[in-house]
């Protein structure tokens, strides 16, 4: 028996028939199918169990003759394009390899024919181990390929070089080959690494918008933990058992006396150079019960939110309030050199015990970052509680935290230039540094963001 390509409803995908019509449910909705004859409905039933193109051909030709082959070819496109049809390579009783649209909009790379000139594995290509095995995905496809023989891990390998279809001296690696090419998986050998659409991105950036902006469907392996344990809390448990009560402004003094909303917009600056005077724990304090303490807290109700949520200056995805601020202290009056945790309901700093040269890297690090060559005087890191927030949103909960980020540090870097400091956001950090200098897993908590922090300079 020849290997062969069989076409089939998705997984989960089921077929409700009616008078003239269909409806294919996916995860996303439902896709709406014309039967305006037999043949399509016939092959309609033939393809929710899995059949060959030429089988559903056949079909369509022995109940409506040819012509019917074009409307049967309409509606087959349409469904590929929402993403209904799976397709399957079977090899004798095996299925070798079983590919899954992933979005709710397909358009495939190639016609699915032997392929001319030579191709290489698209660079935005990966592999990785999911429940259904090992499966091959792209940023740039809206399709995951589950390898089920090992020939797939084969044909993979042999496609880091360029390669020419008939290379491979078996039928099975041949239409392997074909399939890659016709889900997006594959480049052509002289164009591979020069197609100025792709020139800028670098893998991990392109597959985090991918998969955050597209909505792509790869919960096929949904994770099975992701709720499975309790949400977070809506505060960290203490850090340390020694901590340092900050000031407390007067928010209706300000109300009356703060500088204009539209001056510190149009004031707001980023300042890598400081005061000869160092910032204040006071001052500290000020900025920090502006823009990060928590006002309210709401306990989790079981038919509204299952989670506690939290209030703060700053908006946040879900009320979630996943981010945690630590400030790195230099020169601060008020503040010894070290390492601080920002308790954010009862306004205070747990001050942490760490190494001296983590501070001093941390230090460094962002200086240069902010190509400062002066003092270092505070910096403020921010880190998130990854699963406090994926545990709500799952897929796509990585994009969303690095837009919370965001939000902080321009309500921070607002703040500071409304008292008259010199802030300064910074593009990057070292999070593996930081995750070891407060003994979290990487994957746990990390910093996320920073912001460089001091007293102004004269002017």
């Amino acid at each position: 028996m020849n290997p062969a390509l069989i076409l089939a409803l998705r997984p989960g995908a089921t077929l409700l028939e009616r008078d003239a019509e269909a409806d294919i449910q996916l995860w996303h909705g439902i896709v709406r199918v014309s039967c305006p004859s037999g043949g399509v409905r016939s092959a309609l039933r033939e393809l929710a169990k899995g059949a060959d193109r030429a089988r559903l051909d056949r079909i369509v030709v022995d109940a409506d003759g040819d012509a019917g082959l074009a409307m049967w070819y309409y509606q087959l496109a349409h469904l590929e394009a929402r993403g209904a049809v799976s397709f399957e390579l079977r090899d004798a009783n095996c299925t070798v390899a079983r590919a899954v649209v992933t979005s709710r909009v397909f358009h495939p790379a190639l016609d699915a024919s032997p392929l001319a000139g030579r191709w290489v594995l698209d660079r935005f290509a990966y592999l990785r181990r999911a429940e259904s095995g090992v499966v091959l995905e792209s940023a740039r496809s809206s399709v995951q390929i589950a390898l089920l023989e090992p020939v797939g891990m084969s044909v993979v390998s042999a496609l880091a070089s360029p390669i020419a279809w008939d290379t491979f001296p078996d039928r099975v690696s041949q239409e392997l080959l074909t399939l890659f090419a016709y889900c997006g998986m594959l480049a052509p050998a002289d164009v591979a690494d020069t197609n100025p659409s792709t020139a800028a991105w670098h893998f991990a950036d392109l597959l985090c918008h991918a998969r955050t902006r597209a909505r792509r469907d790869v919960g096929l392996d949904a994770l099975p933990t992701q709720r499975s344990l309790p949400p977070s809390p809506v505060v960290k448990a203490p850090m340390s058992s020694e901590s340092i009560a900050l000031h407390v402004p007067d928010l209706a003094r300000l109300d009356a006396q703060d500088v204009p909303f539209s001056r510190v917009l149009e004031g707001r600056r980023s300042v890598r150079d400081y005061g000869a005077r160092p910032i204040t724990a006071r001052q500290l304090g000020e900025l920090l019960y502006r823009a990060a303490r928590i006002q309210r807290v709401t306990d989790a109700d079981a038919d509204r939110v299952p989670y506690a949520t939290s209030r703060r200056p700053y908006p946040g995805g879900g009320a979630c309030y996943e981010l945690e601020v630590y400030a790195v202290v230099g020169e601060c009056d008020g503040l010894g050199r070290g390492l601080y945790h920002y308790d954010p309901l009862q306004h205070r700093l747990e001050v942490l015990a760490v190494s001296v040269s983590h501070v001093d890297r941390l230090l460094d690090d962002s200086a240069r970052s902010a190509d400062v060559a002066g003092g270092r005087q505070l910096l403020l890191v921010i880190t998130a509680r990854f699963h406090r927030f994926m545990w709500k949103y799952g897929l796509g909960s990585y994009a969303a935290i690095m837009k919370n980020t965001g939000v902080l540090l321009a309500t921070m870097q607002l703040v500071a230039t409304a008292m008259g400091l010199a802030p300064c956001a910074l593009g990057g950090g070292d999070s593996e540094l930081f995750a070891l200098a407060i003994g979290t897993p990487f994957e746990e908590e990390t910093s996320v963001g920073e912001l460089m922090l001091g007293s102004a300079p004269r002017r």
